[in-house]
């Protein structure tokens, strides 16, 4: 079994297919274990401080609510110039 787990996560590869087209092989960095301990991570920073998440495969939604006056003090800094 330590094996087959060792060889599961090492040299692996990633090619995508679109109809008959295929990409020439990737090799990925990181990998399933990766992702899974950021967004594990991820989640329990965001309810530490107390921001509602939806996630659902490697898509984020953040929800929140905010104060009118917080609100009108936050938003300047996201405009677009």
């Amino acid at each position: 079994m330590s094996v087959w787990l060792k060889e599961f996560f090492t040299a692996r590869s990633h090619q995508t297919r679109v109809g008959q087209s295929l990409s020439d092989l990737a090799e990925l960095l990181s990998g399933v274990i990766a992702f899974v301990i950021f967004i594990d991570t991820l989640a329990k920073l965001l309810e530490a401080h107390n921001i509602k998440s939806k996630m659902f495969a490697d898509d984020v939604k953040v929800y929140m609510s905010v104060a009118l006056c917080s609100m009108q003090t936050m938003l300047p800094r996201f405009r677009l110039h």
